[in-house]
């Protein structure tokens, strides 16, 4: 391995939000061999915590469902289909985190 995907690596580890999701598969696929299925899920959920993709509640019942949450999983898939059902969609804030 060169320094260059030694250096790739340790920021894969480090800091997985800096990449785009097509980024991040490829150095996962890439990096496959020296990453145990655990290490990827939590890159994954660390990814999901920071990044910005899809809506809040999406990310918290993704998350909950790699943590073995399933009961938190459940009640969120529900205020989801409620939610979807309505026809309701969250746009923004006018104060951001």
């Amino acid at each position: 391995m060169t320094e260059n995907d030694e250096a790739q690596f340790r920021k894969l580890l480090s800091h997985p939000e800096q990449y785009s999701s097509d980024e991040f598969e490829a150095l996962i696929a890439r990096f496959r061999s020296r990453m145990s299925y655990e290490l990827i899920e939590h890159l994954t959920i660390v990814r999901l915590k920071i990044c910005k993709c899809g809506s809040e509640l999406e990310r918290k019942a993704a998350i909950a469902v790699l943590e073995g949450r399933y009961e938190e999983f459940r009640r969120l898939e529900a205020i989801m289909k409620r939610r979807n059902a309505l026809g309701l969609r969250v746009t923004g804030t006018d104060n951001p985190e």
